[in-house]
């Protein structure tokens, strides 16, 4: 399983070149967490701009790795977020390299947030109302982000001091895997949207402002909301974040390719998006120690953007958009299932 997760850097490697062509630049993992290398437990970052995440003791909650684990992603560690005897502070995660980055300043600027988490709930011993999952608030709230979740379980967001959230609440204590994409824009319009197992949770959540979310130089942090407060209190893994709106398409895949084929995570996923950016050719992954060569497919009938398939016959096939295109494997040769 090593193999498989260490081939993340891979991926953005893969990504860089397809930005070369003469195709529209895809969307660009800055980070991503998966909190392991197959086998060891790890904070490196595996997107774009590099390092490793410092974790934060505040209180003595210190985020730890945890060996419960959504297990089709394989892999061998999560990360573990607790709270402090209070119920109001908690350890988080400061991001590498982040001060600059995602700062959605500028009207048209994107971000995409995708990660599995499982919530333990609400803490009996807080009063708080929010609990911070991907932050730059500072403690003010006046300037930055938070992607987060309330009390009843709904998902939020909070730009600036002003905040939106979902209707639909995720289940504690069970492994969900949540996105929300947003973009910066003027008039305020179709931007921001969440998503829960794949679904839209809510859409066009419009006259929400501001347009950006005002410069600062907070770092990127996993667990609380802001700093030190308001922490998550669940476990988190498969953390990524883009510069760009992934398509609702393709966060429906990051849900179900890994429950048709095992071990289909953020990082393999993520250079199988680039195949299907490219509109052309074919990626080869290592999966369950063996590689497998991935072509772009069209003429996907039957089925919607984001199903995940098998036919049979050993081929998986994944369907990225609306136009019944996509990615497939198919075994070379045989047919028997490899998977």
């Amino acid at each position: 399983m090593t193999t498989e997760r260490i081939h993340r850097r891979v991926c953005v490697a893969v990504l860089g070149a397809a930005c070369g062509l003469a195709l529209p630049c895809a969307a660009e993992l800055v980070y991503y967490l998966p909190f392991d290398n197959g086998s060891t437990a790890t904070l490196t970052n595996y997107g774009s701009v590099g390092g490793t995440g410092t974790a934060v003791t505040v209180s003595g909650a210190t985020p730890a790795p945890s060996t419960d684990m959504y297990t089709n992603l394989w892999g061998s560690h999560s990360e573990y977020f607790p709270m402090t005897a209070n119920g109001q502070q908690g350890g988080r995660i400061d991001l590498p390299n982040s001060t600059n980055q995602l700062r959605l300043t500028t009207s048209g600027d994107e971000m995409t947030i995708v990660l599995w988490l499982k919530w333990k709930g609400p803490d009996s011993r807080s009063d708080m109302a929010t609990q911070g999952i991907v932050s730059t608030l500072p403690g003010s709230l006046n300037t930055g982000w938070a992607f987060t979740i309330y009390s009843s379980g709904a998902l939020g967001v909070n730009i600036a001091g002003g905040g939106r959230n979902t209707t639909v609440a995720i289940t504690s204590n069970e492994w969900t895997h949540i996105a929300m994409t947003w973009k910066s824009q003027n008039p305020w319009g179709d931007t921001l949207k969440f998503y829960i197992n794949g679904q839209i949770a809510a859409d066009n959540l419009g006259g929400f402002g501001p347009a950006s979310a005002i410069a600062n130089t907070e770092t990127i942090r996993l667990g609380n909301l802001p700093g030190t407060w308001f922490p998550v209190n669940g476990t988190m893994d498969d953390v990524g974040l883009y510069d760009k709106r992934l398509t609702s398409g393709k966060i429906r895949a990051l849900y179900t390719a890994p429950g048709v084929v095992k071990g289909l995570n953020l990082g393999i996923m993520n250079q199988l998006f680039t195949l299907y950016d490219a509109a052309t050719g074919t990626t080869t992954i290592t999966l369950g120690g063996k590689q497998k060569t991935w072509r772009y497919a069209t003429g996907l009938t039957g089925h919607a953007a984001g199903d995940t398939w098998t036919d049979g016959t050993g081929a998986v096939y994944i369907q990225l958009d609306a136009a019944n295109t996509g990615v497939k494997y198919v075994p070379s040769g045989t047919a028997m299932c490899l998977y």
